[in-house]
């Protein structure tokens, strides 16, 4: 039997979440690094309460649930805020077979009001439905990720068409050397600031031209350099940002999160496809198998080839 509770407060570096979410199907958007500063910086900036529920054991008193929501207004949200990707549940696998009243008691702990969960992945509805007892209603945009592989026998990436690999060798060649690394330290929040600037005026709504967007997005990137959960890059031409690229280690996935590029010197050169094609290039070389440009039907996911996956929201009320 798991008894739950809702808080306004949980330590997400605990070592007894680290477990949890070590042995749950979650992803890297319900990672400590994530969900503090989201709930410490965020979640006042959008004056929603903390909504937090917890499911332990009755028996033993050890965790096996963790919902990361949001008390706005009447209503009971994920942990979203217009950034988190993907909403999932942390629980353990065998505390979904909770008995044919789970949905029932979960409701009644969020204190019975409506409820909504999204944006969900295909393979977390199953989670959900049983936790909800309600059914998914499709979302109007997708999710989007390639495979990627090592270099064939010959060398030639096995990413994008031979198309768009000579036109990017064409405009890398017009620019000279191209030189793509890691940042680390304190450089990450210099970086931040630069993308901070690249970007405004280009995305309606964007976090990042907030004080509060910014301090969340480098507190996560500064920390995640450090836990192994970010990775923040940059390409450089002359010493000169051309353009960033920011996102999430998720097992053998890169998520991508965040794009910003110097447009006023090198729009002639497709700066995004540049640090793209050499950002997946550099996740294969460290194993990586999967490239995943997160939600959004933007077109150029649909011309790189990406595969897409639905998106799902739960409503109850």
């Amino acid at each position: 039997m798991i008894d739950l509770t809702v808080v306004r407060r949980f330590d997400f570096r605990s070592a007894e979440y680290r477990e949890l979410l070590r042995t749950s199907n979650a992803t890297a958007f319900q990672h400590p690094d994530w969900l503090d500063p989201f709930y410490r910086i965020l979640a006042p900036a959008h004056g929603v309460e903390p909504h937090i529920v917890v499911g332990r054991d009755r028996a033993s008193g050890g965790l096996q649930m963790i919902l990361p929501l949001v008390h706005a207004g009447t209503s009971v949200e994920y942990a979203f805020l217009g950034v988190t990707d993907y909403a999932c549940p942390v629980i353990r696998p065998e505390a979904l077979a909770t008995g044919g009243d789970a949905s029932a008691r979960l409701l009644a702990a969020m204190n019975g009001g409506p409820v909504t969960i999204a944006p969900v992945r295909q393979e977390h509805v199953a989670e959900w439905r049983l936790l909800l007892g309600a059914d998914p209603k499709p979302l109007a945009f997708s999710a989007h990720s390639m495979p990627v592989a090592m270099p064939d026998p010959n060398g030639r990436a096995r990413h994008f068409s031979a198309r768009r690999r000579k036109d990017l060798a064409r405009k890398a060649s017009r620019l000279g050397r191209l030189e793509l690394e890691v940042v680390h330290g304190g450089a990450i929040g210099d970086i931040f600031v630069q993308a901070q600037e690249f970007r405004r005026g280009r995305f309606e709504n964007d976090p990042l031209q907030l004080d509060h967007g910014l301090q969340f997005y480098t507190e996560v990137a500064t920390r995640g350099d450090l836990s192994g959960l970010s990775r923040t890059l940059r390409l450089t031409h002359d010493g000169r940002t051309v353009a960033m690229l920011f996102g999430l280690i998720d097992s053998s996935r890169f998520r991508y999160i965040i794009l910003a590029c110097d447009y006023a010197r090198y729009s002639d050169f497709s700066p995004g496809l540049l640090i793209f094609d050499r950002a997946i290039a550099h996740w294969v070389q460290a194993g990586g198998d999967v490239f995943d440009f997160t939600i959004g039907d933007e077109p150029y996911k649909s011309e790189l080839g990406c595969t897409s996956t639905s998106m799902f929201a739960f409503a109850v009320d």
